[in-house]
């Protein structure tokens, strides 16, 4: 059974596009099934395409921070491949990583104790 790879939920998955492909072209888009709170979470404060130009500037380091806090840090490889995004973003992942760990961002573990990372 298909799961969200952020928060491991098995229900209400949507596909999240990085990148959107010409219509004219049968090409498939890169993307990650996310259920429907976390691919939310990736779009809110109106980060979207067509509104927003740089709106994958901001939705990166919030998978990011949401990767972090269920999974801990992992190496951009690691991100990029779990989660589809295109190999040009990878400066992306860089940054939104490199700002987690300056943050001090943790890993859940139980309840509302975390674990830095």
């Amino acid at each position: 059974m298909k799961q969200c790879p952020v928060c491991q939920t098995r229900t209400e998955l949507d596909f999240h596009h990085w990148q959107y492909p010409d219509p004219d072209e049968p090409v498939d888009a890169p993307g990650v099934e996310l259920c429907r709170d976390c691919h939310s979470y990736l779009h809110s404060d109106g980060a979207r395409p067509g509104r927003d130009a740089k709106w994958i500037h901001r939705a990166i380091p919030r998978l990011i921070h949401r990767h972090v806090e269920h999974h801990g840090l992992d190496s951009v490889r690691a991100i990029l491949d779990r989660y589809d995004i295109p190999e040009e973003y990878g400066v992306l992942v860089q940054c939104a990583v490199t700002d987690v760990q300056s943050q001090g961002i943790t890993q859940r573990t139980t309840g509302n104790r975390r674990k830095p990372v």
